[in-house]
């Protein structure tokens, strides 16, 4: 939700250092690396079925919350 500042507050954050975190739930289509591409914490997601994958969090929980919007912020490197 945006501040008095006009900035972001963090309420979750995941780096994947140490495992899939926040999105340890079964069905998820990746695989965690220690690093990868010069980056510390790596998922890779693919092999969904049908060529689908998906990589779902645990539930977050926002109920009687004072926030009212929310944003996600991630990064991904693509390999064909």
């Amino acid at each position: 939700d945006l501040g008095d500042g006009g900035g972001w507050t963090t309420i979750v954050e995941e780096d994947f250092t140490n495992g899939f975190g926040l999105f340890d739930l079964h069905g998820n289509n990746g695989n965690h690396y220690p690093s990868a591409m010069d980056r510390a914490g790596v998922v890779r997601i693919a092999n969904g079925e049908g060529g689908h994958s998906v990589l779902n969090s645990n539930q977050i929980p926002l109920k009687n919350s004072i926030f009212t919007r929310f944003r996600v912020a991630f990064s991904f490197y693509a390999i064909d």
